[in-house]
């Protein structure tokens, strides 16, 4: 404010003063942010088709059309330099894994919108096609930022989300990526001897170790529950206090996944959820695992013909209490 003015409020009555004091605050305050407020935000423009906002009229609060470059994938790794390691980095896998991936997933990852004419449907800046979904997607699992993302391959922001959409609905109709137990004796007998090399008194039965984690998710709502026909009180884990899904996987001595489900609330057990229809089923059929192989599990299982867990209440200083102590960390 002048001086001048901050001036006569002070010598002005106290009360007068006051009022002058917080009109002229409000006042500020309202022009300070009234720009911001008038001030059109970056909706998904990369789809918009619409003509530019007339002359005269207030534009409105969705987008303005924004001119945008569509990067190349190649040119994206030429600027990473010439080596690998900055691609591994940027993207968790080398070019030569990316093109393989891209050539599995291509049938799997769509074709542009097309109208009822057969012409290209798609954004003033150009269609996202090609290996451009797949290389968003990628560098946002590597743990890159959505908005630094869609600066350096030239999308909006929520195409960045789209992109990675499609990448998962690819990867999950693609067969070759299917998580599914080898039933190969030879592939199975492969994995013990993995497990077998980790294991310190040479564990050479380890067929795959799996265990359950909970998977959190925000309380479902009453509409939610009715379609999924699972109350609301099923989605609740006592132990960790918190909502969410229960999460069951197997896997090698790498950490590869050789098998998941998610199909149970928080409030079934890792046995419920292993007993059910799935890799229980699958490991119970005659001559399905190599002999003497199986699974390996936490005390959270029960020790049955498919599977292998730890003693319960064992004595320290035991054969029992290192066999334990093994198993866990083979497990682990």
């Amino acid at each position: 404010m002048p001086g001048g003015f901050v001036s006569a409020m002070e010598t002005d009555t106290p009360g007068l003063g006051a009022k002058r004091k917080s009109i002229a605050f409000i006042t500020t305050t309202i022009l300070a942010i009234a720009p911001s407020t008038f001030v059109p935000n970056e909706g998904d423009d990369d789809d918009d088709d619409d003509d530019d906002v007339p002359s005269g009229h207030m534009p409105p609060l969705v987008s303005w059309h924004r001119g945008r470059t569509r990067k190349t994938v190649a040119g994206i790794v030429d600027k990473l330099g010439p080596y690998q390691h900055c691609v591994r980095h940027a993207y968790g896998m080398h070019s030569v894994d990316f093109d393989k991936l891209h050539l599995l997933l291509q049938p799997f990852l769509g074709s542009p919108n097309r109208t009822a004419e057969n012409k290209m449907k798609g954004a003033k800046n150009g269609s996202i096609t090609g290996e451009l979904p797949l290389t968003v997607a990628l560098r946002c699992f590597a743990g890159g930022r959505p908005e630094d993302i869609s600066l350096v391959h030239g999308i909006s922001h929520s195409k960045v989300f789209n992109s990675i959409w499609k990448l998962v609905d690819a990867v999950n109709k693609c067969p070759e990526r299917a998580f599914k137990h080898p039933e190969s004796h030879v592939e199975q007998q492969l994995i013990a001897g993995g497990f077998k090399g980790k294991s310190f008194p040479g564990f050479s039965v380890c067929a795959g170790a799996i265990d359950c984690m909970l998977i959190w998710i925000k309380k479902p709502n009453a509409e939610q529950c009715r379609i999924s026909q699972v109350g609301e009180k099923k989605w609740f884990c006592g132990q960790k206090k918190k909502f969410g899904v229960c999460l069951q996987a197997t896997c090698n001595v790498d950490g590869k996944f050789l098998d998941v489900a998610m199909e149970h609330p928080a409030s079934a057990s890792d046995f419920l959820a292993f007993a059910t229809p799935g890799l229980c089923h699958e490991l119970e059929k005659p001559d399905f695992l190599a002999p003497r192989l199986c699974p390996f599990g936490d005390n959270a299982y029960v020790n049955c013909q498919c599977m292998a867990t730890s003693h319960r209440q064992s004595t320290a200083g035991t054969n029992e209490d290192h066999c334990d102590f093994f198993h866990s960390h083979v497990s682990v």
